[in-house]
């Protein structure tokens, strides 16, 4: 539950995103993103 919140109060922060997608198109293709929980903790 808590970790779901951290998500979530994440989400809204538009500079973490930023930094989530940015994070994300470096990602090889056809990886998905859920299989890298690293990232959301920067």
């Amino acid at each position: 539950m808590k970790q779901t919140i951290i998500l979530a109060m994440a989400l809204i922060n538009n500079r973490w995103r930023a930094t989530y997608i940015q994070r994300v198109s470096e990602l090889p293709d056809g990886i998905p993103p859920v299989l890298f929980p690293g990232l959301l903790t920067g």
